[in-house]
């Protein structure tokens, strides 16, 4: 396993485990529709676009050099927080094949320590609500449930429930 930074020649691979992730991991919680519709062309545009412009930090996990992973993360967005001691991870996915091979993990450790040598105090992320999988997850990681953060996520008519996470570091 191998952490690195992408470059723009990544940004195909990470839209296909974007989808990919999506379209397993989230069956069942979103419509069928929805997850049949996330398009890799559209993903890798957003993520050649992030790359490019660098508007927030991105890790990649390799394997047998092929990317099984990655995770975005910044200052946090929230706009009650100091954003340059209050980081967000806005996105960590593993392809499925991967799952439970650390890769989710490492990803997290890696940004945790990052976080810690910018002297950021606290870090959270957004999961949805009804995501079991992943709110244990970050349990297991040390993250709390902050109960009084909820919000609705909307996609092509569909709401769900995410709810915030955090931990102090």
């Amino acid at each position: 396993m191998k952490i690195r930074n992408p470059t723009i020649e990544d940004a195909l691979s990470i839209a296909k485990v974007h989808v990919e992730s999506w379209q397993v991991g989230y069956r069942g919680l979103f419509p069928d529709r929805v997850l049949d519709n996330l398009s890799v062309s559209k993903r890798t545009e957003n993520w050649t676009n992030q790359i490019t412009k660098n508007s927030s930090s991105i890790l990649i996990s390799e394997s047998e050099n092929r990317i099984v992973g990655f995770t975005a993360f910044g200052p946090c967005r929230e706009s009650e927080f100091d954003p340059s001691n209050n980081w967000e991870i806005y996105s960590l996915y593993v392809l499925p094949s991967e799952w439970r091979k650390n890769h989710g993990a490492t990803l997290w450790q890696t940004v945790v320590g990052q976080a810690r040598s910018n002297q950021v105090t606290n870090l959270y992320l957004w999961v949805f609500k009804e995501n079991k999988p992943s709110i244990s997850f970050y349990k297991k990681l040390g993250m709390e449930l902050d109960n009084k953060m909820i919000k609705q996520k909307e996609r092509e008519g569909f709401t769900i429930p995410e709810e915030r996470y955090f931990i102090n570091l």
